[in-house]
C-alpha cells in the first residue's frame, strides 16, 4: 500500500511539471524575412525589417487577415513613417507602437471596437491620428507624442490615467463619443490646448485631469449634472470660462468643487 501510494505521488508530481513545461513553450508561429505571424495568422508577433517605411495590412493577403497586433511588435522602429491596419483590427497590445516614428499617416480602417493596450503608441511621432471606435484609452496610450497636433475621436467609454498628456493639441473636442470618465492626469501637459470640449455623457473628472494644460481658456461641458470632480483638475491652467448648459449653470455653481469657479461658470453661448 505505501508503495502505490509513493508511485501515485510521483506520478501526480511527474504530471504536474509535465503541463508546466508545456505552459512555458512558445506558441508556434510562422516566420518571413519581414516579420513573426501566429500560426493562425491572426497575431502580428514582430516586425522584423527595419528598413519598413511604410505598410498597409490591408493590402497584403497574409496581413489583411491580422487582428492583433502584439505587444512590442514595432517597438522603436525609426524607419516606419506610414500604416495602414487591416479592417479586420481588434486589439494593439501594450507599447506596440512605442517609440516608433510614425511622423506620416496612421490608419484606421474599422468600425469595430478596438481594444488598445498601455503605451501602445507611447512618444511616437504622430502629427494627425483618427482614433477608431474604444472602450477606454489606457495608461499613457498617445503620451509625450510632441508632435501631435490633430486628435479625432469616435466612440469612447473612458479616458484613462495619462492617455493623451504631453502634446501640442490646441483643442480636444470629445462632444459626440460618449465618454463617462476621465481619469487623474487624463489630459495633462497638453501645453497648447486652449478648448476642450466635453459631452453630454461625462459623469467624473479625475484629479489633475487638466494639469498644466496652461493654455487651456474654456472648457464646455454638456452634461445637465455637474460632473463629479476629484478635488482640483485644472490646477496650473489659465481657465476663464466653464460653459455648461443653461438650465444648469445654478445646479454647477453650487455643486461640490464646482463652486470654487462660480465667478467663471457661465450659460453656452
Amino acid at each position: 500500500m505505501k508503495n502505490l501510494t509513493l508511485f501515485t505521488l510521483i506520478f501526480v508530481a511527474l504530471a504536474s511539471c509535465s503541463k508546466s513545461d508545456n505552459s512555458n513553450t512558445p506558441a508556434p508561429h510562422r516566420s518571413t524575412p519581414d516579420y513573426d505571424i501566429s500560426a493562425d495568422g491572426r497575431t502580428l508577433i514582430k516586425w522584423k525589417n527595419p528598413n519598413t517605411t511604410e505598410l498597409d495590412m490591408q493590402a497584403d493577403s497574409e496581413l489583411r487577415r491580422v487582428n492583433t497586433i502584439a505587444k512590442e511588435a514595432f517597438k522603436e522602429h525609426q524607419n516606419l513613417q506610414s500604416i495602414t491596419f487591416p479592417n479586420n483590427l481588434k486589439e494593439i497590445e501594450e507599447s506596440a507602437f512605442e517609440e516608433a516614428s510614425l511622423s506620416g499617416t496612421v490608419t484606421f480602417n474599422t468600425n469595430a471596437t478596438v481594444v488598445f493596450g498601455d503605451k501602445a503608441f507611447f512618444k511616437t511621432k504622430i502629427r494627425k491620428l483618427s482614433l477608431p471606435n474604444v472602450k477606454r484609452l489606457p495608461y499613457s496610450v498617445l503620451s509625450m507624442s510632441y508632435n501631435l497636433e490633430e486628435l479625432h475621436f469616435n466612440k469612447l467609454e473612458i479616458l484613462g490615467f495619462g492617455a493623451i498628456g504631453w502634446n501640442y493639441l490646441k483643442e480636444i473636442n470629445l462632444e459626440n463619443t460618449g465618454i463617462t470618465e476621465i481619469e487623474t492626469v487624463g489630459i495633462s501637459g497638453c501645453t497648447e490646448v486652449e478648448n476642450i470640449v466635453l459631452p453630454a455623457t461625462i459623469k467624473v473628472i479625475g484629479y489633475d485631469s487638466f494639469w498644466h494644460c496652461k493654455r487651456l481658456k474654456t472648457i464646455t461641458i454638456n452634461a445637465v449634472n455637474p460632473p463629479t470632480l476629484t478635488n482640483y483638475p485644472f490646477k496650473d491652467t489659465n481657465l476663464q470660462k466653464v460653459y455648461v448648459p443653461q438650465a444648469s449653470v445654478e445646479k454647477y455653481k453650487a455643486a461640490p468643487f464646482w463652486k470654487d469657479f462660480a465667478a467663471k461658470i457661465q450659460a453656452k453661448p
